[in-house]
């Protein structure tokens, strides 16, 4: 909310609670910036910052997981994975015709359909068919090329 409200802005948590777990949900919900008080002996004083800071060993375990829940959160995109590649042309979709079309009709936007698998035009190309006519029959599900059309 901060990051959308004050886009210019980098946004920031400091730290006051005992352990370690807020400041990596910080992170997670978008800080970028994290202070968390740091002393070499818990038990130094009394005084309740130093029971609330992070020892040696316990800064060593927040920095992992900070990154572990960076390593979690991913990138804000989606590459296809080597273990998905065989399926890509299988699952995505083509620009077909959602009914028996004769040659020399006008395309409509209701005369297409997506089906798979992709093996023509992708989905957002439409443009380059609607308004244009076909040059051959076409039957309904069949999958429409730019060679389809004049």
């Amino acid at each position: 909310m901060l990051a959308q409200r004050f886009p210019a802005c980098t946004v920031g948590y400091a730290d006051d609670a005992i352990g370690l777990d807020a400041v990596p949900l910080a992170v997670a919900c978008g800080a970028r910036i994290v202070e968390k008080h740091f002393t070499l002996d818990k038990d130094f004083s009394p005084f309740r910052d130093h029971q609330l800071s992070t020892d040696p060993r316990e800064l060593r375990e927040l920095v992992q997981r900070i990154r572990a829940a960076e390593a979690l959160l991913g990138e804000p995109r989606k590459d296809v994975q080597p273990s998905e590649a065989y399926a890509r042309t299988a699952v995505r979709r083509s620009i077909a015709a959602a009914r028996d079309l004769p040659a020399g009709y006008m395309l409509t936007a209701e005369d297409l359909v997506w089906t798979r698998p992709a093996d023509g035009l992708r989905p957002g190309e439409e443009a380059l068919l609607l308004g244009r006519s076909l040059r051959r029959d076409v039957e309904a599900g069949e999958h429409l090329r730019l060679e389809d059309v004049g």
